[in-house]
């Protein structure tokens, strides 16, 4: 009975393993259908299949042939040469600037220290052209101390012109002042009672006892002017904001002139249309043209207060070349040229810078810029270290180490373009 029961499940299982096999499906009576060929298209104009036995225009047969395709993308497709990488981590190249700023500079010279020029006999009221010396010396009493003579603020101009290359990190820029000639002055009034040091006047300076000798007036006149150009690559760093490094090369131009009129009798004695004598007058003067040219260094900082407002200060030193032309004149009231020497001096000079200043940004790209700097120039001529009182010696006492000292305020403003 349990050998039928399994007998039956077999047969079972046989009969519903035949009913779902799938049956092999043969090839159609007309076998395999092959791919479709192109359209076949007669040149444009030619019979062929579609709408009215007609092509659709420019189509051929198939497949094209290299001759037939159309011709591929140009090989002008690569970056222009200024473009380093297709990928830039910039989002754009950094632009090239130009800047120019205008203003005033003024500059005020140093005192010429203490040299007196001009004595009076302090027992002598007499006025009585002796042409004697004084004597004795205890009665001599200094009348006019070259330190009395005071220099003036002289206002000039100021201006600079650049390009900034933010991708190179510095700038070129062209700068530079001038300051118009100014004069000081100091006089001594003290009618036949003045006296200088000259002596060895030359023939047509001897005066009435001495033309140098119981005078009447002495005038000592300061004057100078001063000039500057520079040519510097100023270069950042965007590790180290705020400071900036100048490398270059200055020029420097300080014209300086000293002289003493010395009038014997020009204040007690006059012709009868109240003039008085010129061959009793005297001008010793002492002129010194020095130009330096040197290679310049420097540095900048500044550091921003508030919103809008920055404060900086600045340093520069130049070392270099100087060539100075000198000229000592004795001339008469009259014209008289008593002496007339003159000589060129070659110096190692220096010129140290240092400022600061206050920028107030008014604009975007236009700010407004306050500030005062001091100006030492070391181991140049004098005028005033010229004068010799022994008019035999027509070059003067040619002393070239001298140092001059300017100091001023400026104030121009800033375009950036």
């Amino acid at each position: 009975m349990m050998y039928k029961k399994w007998m039956g499940v077999a047969l079972l299982a046989v009969g519903l393993g035949q009913g779902t096999g799938a049956k092999a499906q043969l090839p159609s009576p007309g076998g395999v259908p092959a791919l479709p060929e192109p359209l076949p298209c007669a040149p444009t104009g030619g019979p062929g299949p579609g709408q009215g036995g007609q092509c659709p225009p420019n189509l051929v047969p198939g497949p094209l042939s290299p001759s037939d395709a159309p011709p591929g993308p140009p090989d002008t497709l690569g970056l222009p040469p200024e473009v380093k990488n297709a990928f830039p981590c910039e989002e754009y190249p950094p632009p090239t600037h130009a800047f120019f700023h205008a203003g005033s500079q003024a500059l005020q010279r140093q005192k010429l220290g203490h040299s007196i020029t001009a004595i009076f006999d302090n027992s002598d009221f007499s006025r009585v052209d002796s042409g004697n010396v004084i004597f004795p010396f205890s009665n001599v009493r200094p009348a006019q101390d070259l330190n009395n003579i005071v220099p003036e603020m002289a206002f000039g101009y100021r201006g600079t012109l650049g390009i900034l290359l933010e991708e190179a990190g510095c700038s070129l820029e062209f700068t530079g002042f001038y300051v118009p000639q100014s004069d000081a002055t100091n006089q001594i009034t003290l009618p036949g009672r003045l006296s200088s040091f000259f002596f060895n006047a030359p023939t047509g300076f001897e005066g009435d006892n001495g033309l140098f000798l119981q005078g009447d007036r002495s005038l000592a006149t300061q004057q100078t002017a001063v000039g500057s150009a520079e040519l510097n690559v100023r270069t950042f760093s965007k590790a180290f904001t705020g400071c900036e490094l100048l490398l270059g090369v200055r020029y420097l131009n300080v014209h300086d002139r000293f002289s003493l009129f010395f009038d014997d009798d020009g204040l007690l004695v006059h012709d009868i249309f109240g003039r008085s004598n010129p061959t009793l007058q005297a001008t010793y003067s002492s002129r010194v043209n020095s130009n330096i040219i040197a290679p310049q260094v420097g540095f900048e900082y500044q550091h921003s207060i508030v919103h809008g407002v920055a404060f900086g200060m600045y340093g520069k030193t130049a070392a270099g070349y100087d060539l100075s032309d000198i000229a000592v004149t004795l001339t008469r009231g009259d014209g008289l040229l008593g002496t007339n020497g003159a000589h060129t001096r070659h110096n190692f000079s220096q010129i140290y810078e240092i400022g600061g200043y206050f920028d107030v940004y008014l604009l975007e790209r236009l700010r407004l810029r306050g500030g005062y700097i001091g100006m030492w120039v070391v181991n140049v001529p004098e005028a005033v270290d010229q004068v010799s009182f022994d008019l035999a010696a027509p070059l003067g006492r040619q002393d070239s180490t001298g140092s001059i000292f300017f100091h001023g305020p400026s104030i121009e403003f800033q375009f950036l373009f």
